[in-house]
């Protein structure tokens, strides 16, 4: 089976972008016979990315491509990952990884 992290990547930011954005509730209201000209008043649209914090677990070819995607938004990316080396994070990147809060006996972040 081949591997897909750019496609599975996409898909992750496109379910985020809808579900900030309240696709699903603003498309059911479409069939319900509602069409709203407000639909794109603040109150409305949602969250925009652009300025917002965005908390990755995971920094494998999946969590690389979303954190690229999102910092195209202008979002900001933390990220954290149990099984990454410190070390061999690169200097751009170092400043974005955050610790977990539970500590290290947290059963999310302890392999095995």
């Amino acid at each position: 089976m081949q591997r897909r992290p750019v496609a599975a990547a996409e898909h992750t930011v496109a379910l985020l972008l809808a579900a900030i954005g309240n696709v699903p509730d603003n498309h059911a209201s479409a069939p319900a016979g509602e069409w709203r000209s407000n639909l794109y008043a603040l109150d409305q649209v949602g969250t925009e990315l652009a300025g917002t914090t965005a908390g990755l677990v995971g920094f494998g070819a999946i969590g690389r491509r979303v954190r690229r995607i999102l910092r195209a938004f202008d979002a900001t990316v933390l990220v954290h990952d149990p099984y990454t080396d410190p070390s061999a994070r690169t200097e751009r990147a170092r400043s974005d990884w955050t610790s977990c809060s539970n500590g290290p006996r947290c059963s999310a972040c302890t392999p095995g």
